[in-house]
């Protein structure tokens, strides 16, 4: 039916400006307006990218020590109870009970292309709807999140090749692998599901706080499952906070320049202290 009405439609445009004007309304919303918005994203993922670095390399001390402070917590506090959390949730994956289901699902849905990618379209939709730029910052900041977060995690658990506690491998570090039994730290899941979640909570938390609770069970259910290491998954929001926290924080003060093109919002930051001139008091 549909195609009869658009048939009758069409035959009714006789004349070959009525067919160009169809075609132009037709290249607009089907080719135009959506490349259009592809370059915006484009172009606010190019400004999100620079500023998270130039924040880290001007915050660079406080970021090392964050991340030595962290690592410090895992080898000290963290490690030593790794077996022992292991073993405590071994009783749950015997029974096979709503608990051992629960952490299939998660670990399931729990990796980039499930969780985050639900997360991204339903913020999309949102931003759509609501016409809203911010929205649409705070979706360029989780995506970068999950991308910068999931490519540093999978980039250093080829290196260090450390055995899965599920391995049929003596537990340890075996260097540089490709072998998925020896991918145990960091937590790939963990990585992406926290890298999309923090920039949103920082940046918008009635819908980012919800969004970490669910990245903490998908943490989870990778332990459950046997597949990563309370160590593993520690490392994996730490590497997490290092990417989302400045994400988050970006898009929350670009909010403030929503009137400005993004790619001015660097431009008009460094050029504060020069526009700043005294004003002389006359007598």
């Amino acid at each position: 039916m549909v195609l009869s009405s658009l048939s009758q439609t069409l035959g009714h445009l006789t004349l070959p400006a009525q067919r160009r004007h169809l075609w132009q309304v037709f290249r607009y919303h089907l080719i135009i307006r959506p490349l259009g918005r592809v370059l915006q994203l484009w172009r606010d993922a190019r400004v999100l990218s620079l500023e998270m670095v130039h924040m880290i390399s001007r915050n660079r001390v406080l970021a090392l020590s964050g991340i030595a402070l962290g690592v410090l917590i895992c080898v000290a506090l963290i490690s030593p109870l790794d077996q022992a959390c292991l073993e405590t949730l071994s009783v749950f994956r015997r029974q096979k009970g709503w608990v051992y289901h629960t952490a299939k699902a998660l670990s399931h849905w729990g990796d980039f292309l499930g969780f985050n990618l639900l997360v991204l379209l339903g913020l999309f939709s949102m931003s759509l709807l609501l016409r809203s730029r911010f929205l649409r910052l705070v979706v360029v900041a989780s995506i970068l999140g999950a991308t910068f977060t999931g490519g540093t995690a999978n980039l250093c658990r080829v290196m260090l090749g450390r055995a899965r506690p599920c391995a049929k491998v003596a537990p340890g570090f075996y260097g540089p692998s490709l072998q998925s039994q020896l991918h145990a730290c960091p937590s790939g899941h963990t990585a992406t599901a926290f890298g999309g979640s923090l920039p949103v909570a920082v940046a918008f938390p009635p819908a980012g706080v919800p969004l970490v609770m669910v990245a903490g069970g998908i943490a989870w259910s990778r332990m459950q499952n046997n597949a990563h290491h309370p160590t593993d998954i520690w490392l994996s929001i730490l590497l997490a906070t290092l990417y989302g926290i400045p994400l988050g924080l970006l898009a929350r003060r670009m909010r403030r320049h929503r009137s400005l093109r993004l790619q001015k919002y660097a431009a008009l930051k460094s050029s504060r202290p020069a526009q700043a001139e005294v004003i002389p008091i006359k007598a």
